[in-house]
Order: C-alpha cells, then sequence, then structure tokens
C-alpha cells in the first residue's frame, strides 16, 4: 500500500518537497518492531533520468522488563514472571495490553492494564510452570 502524488519542479530550481503524515496514514502500515519505511522515486522529464531512495523511520517504544521471581527452576516447578512496560510518550497510551506467550509451553496470558500515563509503568505478574529442562537463551 502506497501513496502517490505528483510534485513538479521547474527546470534549474532547487525546491524541497515536504511529506506530512498523520497517525492514520501509517499505524496500519507499522512493521512488527515499529517503524515506517518511506519510498521516493523522482523523475527528470527532460533526461529521462530516474532517481530513488528510500529511509525507514523508527518510532519510540515502550521498554520491556521481564523479571523471573528465581534464577532457577526445576522442571514441574513453577516461577512468577514479572512484566513492566514503560510509556516512553508524552501523552497516555490507552487500553494498555500486556500479552505473554511461551511456546510449547504458555498459552497466550492477556492482562489489561487500562490507560498509562506518559512515562509511567504498566505492569502484571503470571505464573509460569517450567515444561522443559535447559538454560535461557
Amino acid at each position: 500500500n502506497f501513496t502517490k502524488f505528483d510534485y513538479n519542479i521547474p527546470e534549474r530550481d532547487t525546491s524541497k518537497c515536504a511529506l506530512y503524515l498523520s497517525p492514520e496514514d501509517y499505524v496500519c502500515k507499522m512493521t512488527p518492531d515499529g517503524a515506517v519505511k518511506v519510498s521516493v522515486r523522482a523523475a527528470v522529464d527532460g533526461t529521462n533520468q530516474i532517481y530513488t531512495d528510500s529511509e525507514q523511520f523508527d518510532f519510540k517504544k515502550p521498554s520491556i522488563i521481564l523479571t523471573p521471581s528465581s534464577k532457577q527452576v526445576q522442571k514441574g516447578h513453577s516461577i512468577k514472571l514479572k512484566i513492566q512496560v514503560q510509556n516512553p510518550l508524552k501523552v497516555p497510551l490507552k487500553n494498555g495490553r500486556i500479552r505473554l506467550e511461551m511456546a510449547r509451553n504458555l498459552r497466550p496470558v492477556n492482562v489489561n492494564c487500562g490507560t498509562v500515563k506518559p512515562k509511567h509503568k504498566m505492569s502484571a505478574t503470571v505464573t509460569v510452570q517450567a515444561k522443559k529442562v535447559g538454560e535461557r537463551q
């Protein structure tokens, strides 16, 4: 999905073209890691030259802190995991939700945290039973 528009610059002119995006323009196009890629193509009518460039813009994302209640756990025993997410923005995050899942170990657990004020944390504690033996990677 992309938006196409034409912007003509007269011969021997040096102009700049600004592109303003509202959240509605990019939120549904963000990558899972919180980035938007913008690609530009420029064509010169007189010489038929084509120039292209692209730039990736990374958004501020909340930092996730995962703290286990113990450094070691035995197979079949439980451990508590505390998950904290800090809002890095100057605006509140509405409908905050923490989702924890572990492949072949835990079905997805969703914890609704409501609105998270700017620079505040939302947190949840989940109990998980160790089903396999191994080291954390």
